[in-house]
């Protein structure tokens, strides 16, 4: 696995690329993944879903065009960094004995390297196993759903995610799931977030693998 750690975010320069831009630029990632495959089944998107063009050309054409044009807005990605950094903080304080660190962007050298990749919210290491963290800041009604321990609606969303991480990275063996909610009343701090532990599914993994082949073909007949 290849580590890259670089911070990652947009460069304040719109005439300049940050390092987590430069890199991403023409793969496909967690981002682009989650809309080319099925969540219920894990098969890739019908090429006659409408939704593919968009979902396609956000990987294929961000390789030519400067800034990819379906990217939010400066507001939003700034108030989103804040959050997870937040995040981050926090979970770090429930997880002190478990090793943590920030990650720019991890590939394979050995699996379609130059054509996918992954940004982690986090890297945890607790004795030999080695997990990811993803955070999502979610609104009052979703997140309190995860505080009462129930992740379904979180995974049926971003699991996709998790998987081209694993897919990926055979060596990640876990993700920590986190739900945020920056607005909780300071009574209620103790829940701005909530934690829920994915462990490895083979075979969910192999499904995401062969999705992963399939868009990686396709994407090579545009390089």
């Amino acid at each position: 696995m290849k580590i890259h750690n670089f911070t990652q975010g947009e460069s304040i320069d719109e005439l300049v690329l940050s390092e987590w831009e430069k890199i991403r630029k023409g793969k496909i990632t967690g981002t682009s993944f989650k809309k080319l495959i099925t969540p219920e089944t894990l098969k890739p998107i019908s090429k006659k879903d409408k939704s593919l063009p968009d979902a396609f050309k956000e990987v294929i054409y961000s390789k030519k065009i400067f800034r990819d044009s379906f990217a939010p807005t400066s507001k939003s990605i700034t108030l989103g960094k804040e959050n997870e950094n937040n995040a981050f903080l926090l979970y770090k304080e429930r997880n002190c004995s478990a090793k943590i660190e920030l990650c720019g962007f991890i590939e394979n050298e050995n699996y379609h390297f130059g054509y996918a990749g992954y940004s982690p919210d986090g890297l945890v290491y607790e004795g030999k196993n080695l997990g990811v963290i993803e955070v999502k800041t979610q609104c009052p009604k979703k997140h309190f759903t995860c505080v009462d321990g129930d992740f379904t609606v979180w995974l049926k969303e971003y699991k996709t995610q998790i998987l081209l991480a694993m897919t990926l990275c055979p060596e990640i063996k876990f993700c920590d799931c986190i739900s945020y909610n920056p607005d909780v009343i300071e009574e209620y701090s103790d829940q701005a977030i909530a934690i829920y532990r994915y462990h490895r599914n083979e075979e969910e993994i192999e499904k995401a693998k062969v999705v992963l082949d399939y868009w990686v073909e396709e994407l090579k007949k545009y390089k």
